[in-house]
């Protein structure tokens, strides 16, 4: 048989690629994916089960970053309580693991179910028994932060030909890998074009082929670029030519380093700090760092101790990093410790400035809030009344408003003084709800009892008077739209609403109900019913009256 020799194109190499080449007994190695932030909130709670399952009641799930309830145990990997941690199969790796790093598929013995909570690095098999690493961040009395990596494939061996080194590049490099011929785009994939780091870590680059030139694949940077300082190097292999599928000659191979950055002049520190309990939370406020409007500035690190030694940075829980952006903050969860707090300003580097000044506080809870016991409606204006508290540490009161079923309240800004307050200029038939917290030397309490009124216009009706009934004369005051009167056997109060008085009755525990009465139009009598509402009695029986002059 005559040997047929295939055309082949050349491959030239202006500039390199990212990914990761295996040792010999790569087929005995787990790699991972590149970390990835998770937070379990909230905490799972539950004791574990100590001889079962103990994702019985459910648990988090890494790859759906999502939580599953009792009977969903299945698609859980991992629960999280605030003193355990658990999965299918879990092994303790220590506090200085590294998080990355290969392991050998039958490496480790001694497999449990469930360990301790501290801040550590875990090993665990997931519930589809791939391997993954979680490593504890932050333990919050409500959330746990973690940082985690999944078990992925390895990168495909070969045979290379080593390209001359280079050296000082730029952190986000983009590596581009022309071609004589046009390159067959399933063929760039991260098991043909990968790079490796120094210490054996395949990097999360991705591939591509160049979409304006079919004969250039592209190597795009993680997304936080390469390490400063670091070497890596970028593998290329099994690259086809577009539409014969025919391969490349040889694979290839080059070491690259990437550059120290200049160093940075140090950003000065945000000064200040200070805080003031409001509601059992904390609120960590600052002056910001004079070098806040720096291209490189990029904003804080929160750190924050309940010794005074051991400090952890706190992580934001709106975007899951540990920056803060803006020069206040609310902390909660740390009701009745001590905790030290100091801010740090941060580049975009990760540089940090020195320390600001440490703030020691004690979010002791404030417990006696106000109990509200009355309130009025007239026409634009809500009257709100609640219990004196006698306590020497009491500054006064604030007041809370929202309208209709919103819970977004409002503090008026006032400080009150007096256990009273006229709220005016609101809409007419539209309800307010109210609430009243105290305001005492060490904070402000939890909130008082809600209570709603609705501003109605000038009523048409009035009931103020003594009227005749067959039940007594009922002597009635009136108070914008509400009404009260006593008689004989007991009270009445009610609302007014256009001619109707609708409202109760009360002689006894046992003898009390409902009224209706509708007034005349000379105003003069009135055309009234009751009803009891002991024995479900619901027939409604005459109690009307006159006015007497």
């Amino acid at each position: 048989m005559k040997k047929v020799i295939y055309p082949l194109f050349a491959l030239v190499v202006l500039l390199q690629l990212v990914i990761s080449p295996l040792s010999a007994n790569a087929a005995e190695q787990v790699y991972f994916t590149e970390p990835k932030e998770g937070v379990y909130n909230p905490l799972h709670p539950n004791t574990l089960n100590w001889t079962g399952n103990v994702l019985v009641d459910g648990g988090y799930n890494l790859m759906t970053n999502s939580l599953y309830g009792r009977g969903e145990g299945g698609q859980a990997d991992i629960v999280i309580t605030s003193k355990e941690i658990g999965a299918n199969a879990i092994i303790d790796l220590g506090a200085n693991a590294n998080l990355s790093a290969t392991i050998e598929r039958d490496q480790y013995r001694g497999w449990k179910t469930y360990f301790s909570l501290n801040y550590s690095t875990y090993l665990i098999k997931t519930h589809n028994n791939k391997f993954a690493k979680i490593k504890i961040t932050d333990i919050q009395p409500n959330r746990v932060y973690f940082q985690y990596v999944l078990e992925t494939d390895a990168p495909v061996q070969g045979d290379w030909r080593e390209l001359p080194a280079k050296n000082l590049q730029p952190a986000d490099k983009v590596w581009r890998i022309n071609f004589s011929k046009e390159v067959d785009a399933t063929s760039v994939h991260s098991q043909n074009v990968y790079v490796i780091s120094e210490s054996g870590i395949m990097v999360n680059v991705s591939v591509k082929v160049d979409p304006s030139n079919a004969k250039t694949v592209l190597v795009q940077p993680p997304s936080s670029g390469y390490e400063f300082g670091k070497s890596y190097t970028v593998y290329v292999q099994n690259i086809k030519e577009k539409g014969t599928s025919k391969l490349i000659k040889e694979n290839v191979k080059m070491k690259f380093t990437i550059e120290n950055p200049v160093m940075p002049v140090p950003l000065k520190p945000p000064s200040n700090v200070k805080y003031e309990i409001v509601d059992k939370s904390i609120k960590l406020t600052w002056t910001d760092s004079e070098d806040a409007n720096r291209n490189d500035f990029n904003g804080y690190y929160i750190y924050i101790s309940t010794n005074g030694v051991n400090y952890t940075k706190l992580t934001n829980s709106n975007n899951g990093s540990n920056i803060f952006k803006t020069n206040s903050v609310f902390l909660d969860g740390y009701s009745g410790k001590n905790v030290y707090i100091y801010v740090t300003a941060v580049d975009l580097f990760g540089n940090e400035s020195i320390n600001s000044n440490t703030v020691t506080v004690t979010p002791t809870p404030v417990s006696n809030a106000p109990i509200i016991f009355d309130t009025n409606a007239g026409d634009g204006w809500v009257t709100v009344d609640w219990y004196d508290i006698y306590d020497p540490n009491l500054l006064g009161y604030y007041l809370y408003i929202s309208e209709g079923t919103s819970n977004e309240y409002v503090r008026q800004n006032q400080l009150l003084t007096v256990s009273n307050a006229r709220i005016n200029g609101l809409t007419n038939g539209v309800k307010y709800n109210f609430y009243v917290t105290a305001v005492y030397k060490s904070g402000e309490s939890s909130k008082s009892n809600i209570v709603s009124e609705t501003p109605t216009a000038a009523v048409t009706s009035t009931w103020e008077g003594q009227w005749s009934t067959r039940y007594g004369t009922i002597n009635m005051v009136q108070s914008g739209n509400k009404v009260k009167g006593t008689y004989q056997y007991g009270t009445i109060e009610g609302t007014v609403e256009g001619n109707n008085l609708i409202g109760t009755f009360y002689e006894s525990s046992v003898s009390n109900g409902e009224i209706k009465f509708t007034i005349s139009s000379d105003g003069n009598s009135f055309d009234g019913k009751f009803k009891y509402t002991r024995d479900n009695i619901n027939d409604w029986a005459d109690w009307s009256g006159t006015r007497l002059k």
